[in-house]
């Protein structure tokens, strides 16, 4: 009889990590998180700076959650060796940056539901980039595009 998140009789429990200034909304997540169908197991809990980090480097996990406070604190260079980090942030943050500097590897909006939660873990730990919510703001966007003089107009 094969676990759930058992793939021919390998063990692919994904080890995850919650790292974020808001004790509460950690302890929700990690809830969650044990609540889902399998394959996923909570390692660890963190508050946000110095204490995120060295967890970080001892437990080990496939994935980190975090929030924009404690990525610059604890992850400023990204995460340890063998983990990939989830950004989670909510409207007005800019997280596009992050993600194409290298420092996480996913972005999640703190309004996502717990189908995408659950995907977005998974992709991550597979090595997939998952963007959802993190588009730069529109001012961003419009100012990176180049002037665009579409000539004469055609009479």
């Amino acid at each position: 009889m094969r676990l759930p998140g058992s793939i021919r009789g390998l063990k692919t429990m994904i080890k995850v990590m919650i790292a974020l200034q808001e004790r509460l909304y950690s302890e929700g997540l990690k809830s969650l998180i044990e609540s889902m169908a399998g394959g996923m197991e909570v390692a660890g809990v963190a508050n946000g700076g110095e204490q995120a980090h060295d967890l970080a480097e001892r437990l080990r996990p496939q994935v980190i959650l975090t929030d924009t406070k404690t990525i610059s604190d604890a992850f400023p260079i990204g995460a340890p060796d063998g983990s990939r980090l989830i950004v989670i942030g909510s409207d007005g943050e800019d997280l596009a940056d992050l993600i194409l500097e290298g420092t996480v590897c996913g972005a999640l909006h703190d309004s996502s539901g717990p189908l995408t939660l659950e995907t977005a873990i998974k992709a991550v730990s597979m090595g997939v980039v998952w963007i959802e919510g993190a588009w730069p703001k529109r001012g961003k966007i419009v100012s990176a595009l180049p002037e665009h003089d579409p000539g004469p107009a055609a009479a």
